[in-house]
């Protein structure tokens, strides 16, 4: 078998169903008026990383290797 060369961009591309679906689910949420953040001192506050890192983080994807490899396609069209 060989090797892939942009293994985490297929892991986004077979996890984009799920990554749908959970997008769209936050997003009726937002829309029902719930809001997402964080406990910081017994107050509720906004949290400092975006929620979407937390989607990618659950499904496995790390967004800065995502990134690289679009980097380095773009390059090989050059």
């Amino acid at each position: 078998m060989s090797k892939r060369l942009f293994p985490e961009l297929d892991k986004l591309a077979a996890k984009s169903s799920e990554l749908e679906t959970i997008e769209g689910f936050v997003e009726f949420m937002r829309e029902k008026g719930v809001q997402f953040g964080c406990w910081e001192n017994n107050t509720f506050e906004a949290c400092p990383i975006k929620l979407s890192e937390f989607i990618y983080e659950y499904l496995g994807i790390d967004m800065s290797d995502v990134e690289n490899e679009r980097r380095k396609i773009l390059e090989q069209l050059q």
